[in-house]
């Protein structure tokens, strides 16, 4: 066996080099994970290999793939991961637009490859990519960079996670610097801790590092470092998200509520352990973070996790989508990519789903979701013994929908951003007028009552009384749509101050004019909305 190359296990090889590469050979033929500067190369003959068919990159610094310029494109293909593919096919591109002047963004991303090299293959979160009888399944772990990955397979036996940078074979951080993403923040050491303690839950034997050597039974070595970086963001003044014992608040035996994250989103769970979502948003605000400086958010499910660990949820039976931005349904894709969940949804929101690239509207997520159901406005159906009633809502987006049912006697109405509450009073839910936010399609929410009339009151009723809920404690401020006054509904008038915005539409028509109205819809516009809480920041 040559020198430079070390067994990790009887068909895996590591060796020393600008970083520490990672050979997977079978036959005479190899895998390389992480090709460094590729001075080694020609060591490859002394293990009887005559070809590297695949080389995969856990990111896409240049000390851990400026071999790739030596490769024999022929035979040799290559694979990057999805979020960095940019830095290795159109890195031109990237240094064109990279600014020197004015530049607050602090990405370590200085360090990409000075010319362009194809790719062949994106490798994205959560799939598994297949080399003859080699399984590798890709974890999202961001932190080192925002695209890093960790490559997770079976050999001879035992896991071993090819983990990149996100430790080294010391148990450290390889560079502190490059866990600032932005002018004096930690956001990278933030994404660090949630990668670290995903992948202590994946349980891999061996982690592989990108700097040091092979770590047996690492869970101790992964925890003790998220620990460490905790105390790095806290001395940082960069805070985090609570624990993730905090992840949900219950707001009903039946009703689950997230506490964490970028979105409110909901969990309605019988007793037998099935539950059915209400969108599925980021497991920490962290997670949206990189969009600000030109990166792809990802999605970690360390709260799907805590469901199945602390909930004894084992089924989703499927996820319903109030509507498309990608803080609501950023877990979406991974729910139908690992569990086959299906989705459901509003009829006239499933083709912005289905087809996102369609259309050019703000917040969109890059995937496309499969969506298996569609629901007519205020058209009923029933979950386990629960009815739940589906509401075409335009607030924050026309395309946006709500859903409300009866748990216990009372009634909630999950509505996404349709609305928030701003100083006690419900409001719109921040128009953003690329959204395609018009008078016209708001107005059915301003004239409410009469569509109930006209329609012979198919509609939700309220309930004879509000009940005031606690707010939770909690180290964040948050935001929540609670209840509305009584003194509102029996006025009967509509209780949101979002009235305001008609002074802002010109009445062209006779079609559109009046008030924009709140957009909650001709089936809730004037009623009370009963402990919903709609959105947190």
């Amino acid at each position: 066996m040559p020198d430079q190359l070390h067994p990790v296990t009887d068909n895996v090889f590591q060796v020393r080099g600008t970083c520490t590469s990672y050979v997977i050979v079978d036959g005479d033929a190899a895998l390389v994970i992480d090709p460094g500067d590729g001075h080694w190369w020609d060591a490859l003959s002394g293990l009887g290999v005559s070809k590297v068919e695949w080389v995969l990159l856990t990111h896409t610094h240049r000390d851990q793939c400026s071999g790739l310029y030596q490769l024999d494109r022929s035979t040799t293909k290559l694979a990057v991961p999805e979020s960095e593919r940019h830095l290795v096919e159109d890195v031109e591109s990237f240094w064109r637009r990279r600014p020197i002047y004015h530049n607050y963004n602090q990405v370590a991303d200085f360090f990409s490859l000075p010319r362009s090299v194809p790719v062949d293959v994106s490798l994205e979160d959560f799939d598994v990519f297949r080399w003859r009888d080699v399984q590798l399944e890709i974890l999202p772990t961001p932190g080192h960079t925002p695209g890093s990955i960790t490559l997770l397979g079976e050999f001879s036996g035992r896991r071993l996670a090819f983990a990149g940078d996100l430790v080294d074979g010391s148990g450290n951080v390889p560079q502190i610097h490059n866990l600032q993403f932005g002018y004096g923040d930690a956001l990278g050491a933030e994404l660090a801790i949630s990668s670290l303690l995903f992948l202590k839950n994946a349980a891999p034997d061996v982690l592989c590092p990108g700097h040091g050597a092979p770590i047996d039974s690492p869970e101790q070595v992964l925890e003790s470092l998220a620990r460490r970086l905790e105390a790095f963001c806290e001395e940082m003044h960069h805070p985090i998200d609570p624990a993730p014992t905090e992840e949900f608040i219950e707001l009903a035996p039946q009703l689950l509520q997230s506490a964490r994250q970028t979105c409110s989103w909901y969990v309605l769970r019988s007793g037998d352990g099935h539950a059915l979502l209400i969108d599925l948003g980021y497991s920490s605000s962290a997670h949206a973070g990189p969009s600000a400086f030109g990166y792809r958010t990802r999605f970690l499910p360390t709260h799907i996790e805590t469901l199945k660990n602390n909930y004894q949820i084992d089924t989703i039976d499927a996820v319903i989508i109030t509507h498309y931005h990608d803080d609501h349904v950023i877990g979406v894709p991974y729910l139908q990519r690992r569990w086959q969940v299906p989705a459901w949804c509003l009829k006239r929101i499933a083709p912005i789903l289905r087809e996102p690239r369609r259309y050019n509207m703000p917040c969109l997520l890059p995937h496309p979701i499969v969506v298996q159901r569609t629901f007519e406005d205020r058209e009923r159906f029933t979950w386990r013994g629960v009815e739940l009633q589906m509401h075409d809502l335009p607030g924050q987006t026309d395309l946006h929908s709500g859903v409300s049912f009866t748990l216990n006697g009372k009634r909630y109405l999950a509505m996404g951003d349709s609305a928030h509450l701003h100083g006690g009073q419900l409001t719109h839910g921040h128009v953003i007028f690329a959204n395609r936010v018009t008078a016209a399609n708001h107005l059915k929410g301003g004239r409410a009552d009469a569509g109930n009339r006209a329609r012979g009151s198919a509609a939700w009723t309220p309930p004879p009384a509000v009940d005031p809920r606690r707010r939770p404690t909690s180290s964040r401020p948050r935001r929540y749509a609670g209840d509305i006054p009584g003194s509102a509904r029996l006025q009967g008038k509509c209780p949101a101050t979002c009235r305001g915005l008609s002074s802002l539409v010109t009445r062209r028509t006779r079609k559109n004019a009046g008030p924009i109205g709140c957009g909650l819809s001709r089936t809730v516009c004037s009623w009370p909305v009963v402990r919903v809480p709609v959105w947190r920041g």
